[in-house]
């Protein structure tokens, strides 16, 4: 069985472009992780050899920013996966509506 069906992917290119935003976001969000840990790391060594809060301001700062970094790339990713979820789905309806137009009354019978 296939994870996604053919059919639902062929509906996806109205929705490529916040696709190909989600997917970049989503590795941004990897790599903003990956920055975040060593930070973190460097931070706590360096509050564990007794260095002072003023010593680790700057790691402290960039770790901030790190995180501000992952919560909006997690935040512009939800989003355009939403927006792409959405594309497709009227797409659907679309053809849909179209169908069943095109049937016409008596197909309700």
């Amino acid at each position: 069985m296939r994870a996604v069906d053919s059919r639902l992917l062929r509906q996806a290119g109205s929705a490529r472009g916040y696709l190909t935003v989600t997917v970049a976001l989503g590795l941004a969000g990897i790599v903003l992780i990956l920055l975040q840990a060593d930070l973190l790391s460097r931070a706590l060594a360096g509050a564990a050899r007794g260095t002072g809060i003023a010593a680790l301001s700057g790691v402290l700062a960039w770790l901030g920013v790190v995180v501000a970094g992952r919560a909006t790339a997690a935040a512009g990713g939800e989003a355009a996966a939403l927006r792409a979820a959405a594309a497709v789905k009227s797409g659907l309806r679309r053809r849909l509506s179209a169908h069943v137009l095109r049937l016409g009354p008596q197909w309700l019978r």
